[in-house]
């Protein structure tokens, strides 16, 4: 009689197999690790993919946005930047002239020199 009690215990042990499925149901623990993924979410937010600076009739145009810079001729890509303050420089005729646009958003910038002065919208 005493042997079949062994062959019992065996039978519980398939029980605590099932006790595995209620542990998807923590899932509460997964939905933590996701709150730390928005503190550098709003990190990569501050900074934005590219904006591009354009401008005709100019022999050159660099544009510096924080820690990154762009340049070429008549247009300046710049990569990865963050978003705020950004100087615009152009050489036409001999001048160098600069202006500041605020970058909140990735887009594009069409630089004019007009009256001695360079204004991008």
């Amino acid at each position: 009689a005493a042997a079949p009690s062994p062959a019992a215990a065996p039978s519980p042990a398939p029980s605590p197999s099932p006790a595995p499925s209620p542990s998807p149901a923590p899932s509460p623990s997964p939905a933590a690790a996701p709150s730390p993924a928005p503190a550098p979410a709003p990190e990569a937010a501050a900074r934005l993919r590219a904006v591009k600076f354009a401008a005709a009739g100019v022999d050159r145009i660099a544009a510096r946005c924080g820690d990154v810079s762009g340049s070429g001729a008549s247009s300046a890509l710049v990569r990865n930047l963050p978003a705020g303050p950004c100087t615009v420089t152009v050489e036409a005729g001999g001048a160098t002239l600069q202006a500041q646009v605020t970058v909140d958003v990735p887009r594009g910038f069409r630089c004019a020199v007009s009256d001695g002065a360079l204004a991008c919208q």
